[in-house]
Order: C-alpha cells, then sequence, then structure tokens
C-alpha cells in the first residue's frame, strides 16, 4: 500500500512524537477518532518498537509521556463511532511497528500480501466519517501540539519536545504537573501524595559555611519551610508531610535550642496534615532525646524515635532512628554512648572522631557525626517487613542517614547500613529509601531494584530559591516532584 501524506505533516511529526529518544522504549499507537480525507494511507516509523501480542499493545517504558497517556486514556474511553479493524480492511489506518534488535529486510522481502497473518506487528484502525467534537477537538489540540514545540526535560534525563503555550489548556494539562518548567505525565491519578523536606537547620544567627565551605543561610532557611507549607496547603491533595530532620543547627545557641526548635514546629503546624519527624545528628546537639521525641510528637508508646504507619492498605511507611546506637543524644555515662565511643575508637584512629580523614572508601562513614541502628530496632524492623509482606504492601524506609553508597558521599552513610539493607533483602516489599544529611542529595537503584533517594537540604537555598518537594505515590511508582534546588526523580519499581 503506497504511502500518502497526511494533514499537517502528521506521518513526519507521529515519529518525532511518539518515538522514545535512546531507542529500546515502547509506546502504544492509538489513532481512533482521527478522520478526514487520508484514511487510506500507511504511516511507517523505523525507531518505533511496540511489544505486540494478539490483542492488543503493551507499553513497557517506566516513564509516561503525554503521547502514551493520550492513547491509554482513549482506549479507556472508546468512541462507539470507531472500532478496530482487521488490517486487511479496506479503509484502515495502518502503523507499523518494527522491533529495532531486528535489522529491517530488503524491500523486496518486506513486501506483504497477507498483513492479516501478522497483526501482531501492526494496528489498524478503521475510522469513521464523523467522530464525537470532542475527540475531534482533542486531536487537534494533538496536532497543535506537535507543530508548536519547545524543548523541555521529563525530569529523569530525557528531552522531549512540548509546547508551554499549550499549558492552558486543560485537555493537555489535567494528565501533567509542571515544575520550573519540567513537564511530568501520568495517566492516573495517584494513591495519595506526601510532602518532603530536609535539613532546615534553622538558626537565629548570621550566613556560614559547611566545612567544605559551602554557603549555609541559617536565618533564611525557615522560609524555605515556610514556602513548603503553603505550597503543600495549596495544592490540597498532600496526605501528609515528613521532615527528615536536622531542624535546627549545631550552630544554634544552646540557651535558645528549645525556642528555636519550637519557631520552627510551629510553621509545620500550619500545615493542613500531619507531619512525621525523625531524628538528626544537628537536633542531638542541641536537645536530649527524650526531649525531642516528646516535642516533634512521635507516634510512639516510649522513648524510642521509631515508628511505623500506614495511610493506605497498599502502603507501610518505617520511620529508622540511624542514631538509635551513636554517641549523640544519650548522657555521657549511659551505656549507649560508651558502645559507641568504643566502637569509633576501633574504626577512625582520628583524634577527631569527626574527621574522616585517612579513611578510604566506605569506612569514611565512621565519623561522630554518623550513627547506626541499634540491635532491638533491627529486630523490630525484621518484624515489620516480615508482616508487610504479607499484607502485600509496598514500604517506604525513611532515615535521616543514607543507606546506599550511590546516593550520597561515603562520609554520610549510616554506620551499619549493610546491616539494614540486609534485613531489607529478606523480603521483596521495600520499594524506596529516602533520606537527607547529605545536603547536595542524591539518588541510585541499587542490585535488588531498591531506589535510594536522598533530598536536598533546605539550609542550602540562596534567598528567593527552595529545596522542598512532594511525592506523588503510584501502585508501580513514586514520582518525586521537587521546587528549585530539588531535583524532580521518578521511581519505577520492578516486577
Amino acid at each position: 500500500m503506497a504511502a500518502t501524506l497526511l494533514p499537517y505533516s502528521l506521518s513526519a511529526d507521529l515519529e518525532v512524537a511518539l518515538r522514545w529518544e535512546g531507542g529500546g522504549r515502547r509506546l502504544p499507537v492509538d489513532m481512533r477518532g482521527l478522520h478526514g480525507s487520508h484514511t487510506d494511507s500507511t504511516v511507517k516509523s523505523p525507531k518505533l518498537e511496540s511489544d505486540t501480542a494478539a490483542g492488543g499493545s503493551r507499553a513497557t517504558s517506566p516513564i509516561h509521556h503525554p503521547v502514551s497517556v493520550l492513547a491509554r486514556r482513549r482506549r479507556r474511553r472508546r468512541s462507539p463511532s470507531c472500532e478496530v479493524a482487521p488490517a486487511s480492511a479496506a479503509s484502515s489506518l495502518t502503523v507499523e511497528h518494527p522491533n529495532p534488535s531486528h535489522p529491517p529486510s530488503s524491500p523486496a522481502a518486506s513486501a506483504d500480501p497477507h498483513p492479516s497473518h501478522h497483526h501482531h506487528a501492526r494496528h489498524a484502525i478503521r475510522l469513521h466519517p464523523s467522530p464525537p467534537p470532542c475527540t475531534t477537538a482533542v486531536i487537534r489540540l494533538f496536532l497543535f501540539f506537535l507543530l508548536h514545540k519547545k524543548e523541555v526535560e521529563t525530569g529523569v534525563g530525557e528531552h522531549r519536545r512540548v509546547d508551554k503555550a499549550l499549558l492552558p489548556f486543560g485537555s493537555i494539562t489535567e494528565m501533567m504537573a509542571v515544575t520550573n518548567g519540567v513537564i511530568h505525565a501520568s495517566s492516573r491519578e495517584p494513591l495519595f501524595s506526601f510532602g518532603v523536606i530536609a535539613d532546615v537547620q534553622y538558626a537565629d544567627i548570621p550566613d556560614g559555611r559547611s566545612f567544605l565551605g559551602v554557603p549555609r543561610y541559617y536565618r533564611h532557611s525557615i522560609s524555605v519551610l515556610q514556602r513548603a507549607v503553603s505550597t503543600w496547603n495549596k495544592q490540597h491533595n498532600i496526605k501528609f508531610s515528613i521532615n527528615f530532620g536536622d531542624i535546627i543547627d549545631g550552630y544554634c545557641p544552646k540557651d535558645k535550642s528549645l525556642w528555636a526548635v519550637q519557631k520552627v514546629l510551629d510553621e509545620f503546624e500550619k500545615f493542613d496534615g500531619p507531619t512525621y519527624h525523625m531524628f538528626g545528628n544537628h537536633c542531638l546537639y542541641n536537645l536530649p532525646r527524650g526531649k525531642l521525641v516528646s516535642l516533634l510528637k512521635m507516634p510512639t508508646d516510649s522513648d524510642r524515635a521509631y515508628y511505623d504507619f500506614s495511610p493506605c492498605p497498599e502502603y507501610r511507611f518505617v520511620v529508622l532512628d540511624a542514631y538509635d546506637f551513636s554517641a549523640l543524644g544519650w548522657p555521657r555515662d549511659h551505656p549507649v554512648t560508651a558502645e559507641a565511643m568504643k566502637f569509633l575508637e576501633e574504626k577512625n584512629p582520628n583524634s577527631d572522631k569527626n574527621s574522616p580523614d585517612g579513611l578510604v572508601g566506605v569506612d569514611r562513614r565512621f565519623v561522630m557525626f554518623n550513627g547506626g541502628v541499634g540491635k532491638e530496632q533491627l529486630s523490630w524492623l525484621n518484624d515489620v517487613l516480615q508482616d508487610a509482606s504479607a499484607r502485600r504492601q509496598n514500604v517506604i524506609l525513611c532515615s535521616h542517614l543514607p543507606m546506599d553508597p550511590g546516593s550520597a558521599s561515603f562520609a554520610a552513610l549510616m554506620w551499619n547500613y549493610d546491616e539494614v539493607m540486609a534485613i531489607v533483602r529478606q523480603y521483596k516489599c521495600v520499594k524506596a529509601c529516602f533520606a537527607g544529611h547529605d545536603h547536595k542529595g542524591g539518588h541510585s537503584v541499587d542490585s535488588h531494584g531498591v531506589h535510594h533517594r536522598t533530598l536536598e537540604a533546605a539550609l542550602e537555598c540562596p534567598p528567593g530559591t527552595s529545596a522542598f518537594g512532594h511525592i506523588e505515590v503510584y501502585p508501580d511508582k513514586l514520582l518525586l516532584v521537587g521546587s528549585d534546588k530539588m531535583a524532580d526523580t521518578e521511581m519505577c519499581f520492578e516486577p
């Protein structure tokens, strides 16, 4: 069948719009509702791959693109004026999907006198002359979308071309979340969303620098929190928020520690939902553990600072106390303090136990500003994960300290992250681990498919900038939508 040019140069733009940059990506093709005088046309796209079994196609890309979203929505709301036809039908639009892993054959060999014998390699749609007006409107917007292009980034490293002028149109924007010019598309509503922020480290002192020379904005950091709370409230769909520790800084004058903590907590109280807190090392520089458990209203029945909660039947959140075993926060004469100092003496030969000098690789984590999970907490974690697995729940692990070397600097890792992850790997329920502490942030996927996302710090945002976000939770993925310095991240689960 000879190919003819579709209206609005669709045959050329369709290939650009539907193929994934990098190859090996798959998108469904669904052109139901398209009508016009060019209904007997073939559009071939050598870069497009489809994974089609008898009866339909399946998109296997972990990333949702606006075009694939549009196709899936049309399949769910099938128009009565269009139907799927055999590939040999006389009046049809046929889109072929050659597999890039198989080189195309010669023109003679590719000629197919019996296209219906190879229905797995193509989709054929019978087009009726009078589609519903709403379908026509969506198609016109789609064509406008193709012809007026500006490049934006999806947030996961791939570039698509879309038109920012389309953003006022509900037909397109209802499927997208727009943050800082970055477009994220999803075909369905999340189960729920929650806010995230890390390392506010507020102090009523002049700006300073970290020991690495990075500027720190102690007074401005509370403005970042205020912006976060205001944004979450305006979204009206943020179920809860999680603060990943270090709400005040170690340089905060000790006679103002309680005042500073309360000032930050007052801002969290303005959020229209609960906030879940955890310890950071800077919290413990200022106040003892028992006082912080009370101030932070941790949902525990004791002085312990680890707990879990389930916002819906499909998910469970586990909040760890990363300083359960540490030299911080416990009284000087407490057995845990003595045991932690003995541990540091064995692991770190420096007189200054906050210095990683001379330590190599992941051994750089053995410094006093880090800590670990104690034996009792490890046993509790095992029980929680066992129960979550029995309930078929996805688990999100939260800790101030990162637990994967690929997601943070070695000097920021939890002392016994390997022990924690050994328990995690006994089960398949943990899908992601979130942390703070390493202010630059990071993301990795470990060898067992668990995502590790270290969140960027609010403290290191210059005036006028921010670092916070919200996470959309789906049955098969998490989507972090960040602001300014907090990078957007899509975390798709392995089967």
